[in-house]
C-alpha cells in the first residue's frame, strides 16, 4: 500500500470510529436516499479519496475496502435492532451489475433496503432473522 493510500485508509478508520457521524456523512449522500439504502457500493464513498475520484477515473478500492463493508453490515444491523417506527425492509440480491440499485433507484422505497449480492448466506440468513425477530415485514 502507497503511503497516500495508507493515510487514506487511516483517515477513513478514524471517520468510522464515529458512527453517528459517518451515519451522518452517509445519509448525506443522495443515493443512499437519507440512509434508506444500505450498500457496500455507497460506503465506499465515506472514504474521501474514492469519493472524490473524478467522473470516467478509476477509483481506488484498496484503502477502504475492508472498512466499506464493515461499515455497511454494521449499520444494517443498527437499522434493523432500531427501527424508529419503520416496517418493510427489503433485501435485494443479485450479482454485480444485475440491476439491483438500478431497481432501487427507480421505485417508490419503503422503509429499509440492502443492496448488495447476498453472496454470503450464512450473514444473510442471520440479517433476515434479525429483522424478522424485531418484527420488519421482510
Amino acid at each position: 500500500m502507497t503511503a497516500e493510500q495508507l493515510a487514506a485508509r487511516n483517515a477513513f478508520a478514524t471517520l468510522l470510529e464515529d458512527p453517528a457521524g459517518a451515519d451522518g456523512i452517509y445519509d448525506a449522500w443522495p443515493d443512499s436516499h437519507g440512509g434508506q439504502v444500505n450498500s457496500t457500493d455507497l460506503a465506499r464513498f465515506l472514504e474521501i479519496r474514492y469519493r472524490d475520484t473524478p467522473a470516467g477515473q478509476l477509483r481506488d478500492l484498496e484503502p477502504g475496502w475492508d472498512r466499506a463493508w464493515r461499515y455497511a453490515q454494521d449499520r444494517l444491523r443498527r437499522e434493523v435492532v432500531h427501527r424508529h417506527g419503520r416496517q418493510v425492509i427489503n433485501f435485494m440480491a443479485g450479482g454485480w451489475g444485475a440491476g439491483k440499485t438500478h431497481a432501487l433507484q427507480g421505485a417508490a422505497l419503503q422503509d429499509l433496503a440492502w443492496d448488495g449480492t447476498l453472496k454470503d448466506s450464512s450473514w444473510a440468513r442471520k440479517m433476515i432473522d434479525l429483522a424478522l425477530a424485531h418484527g420488519w415485514r421482510v
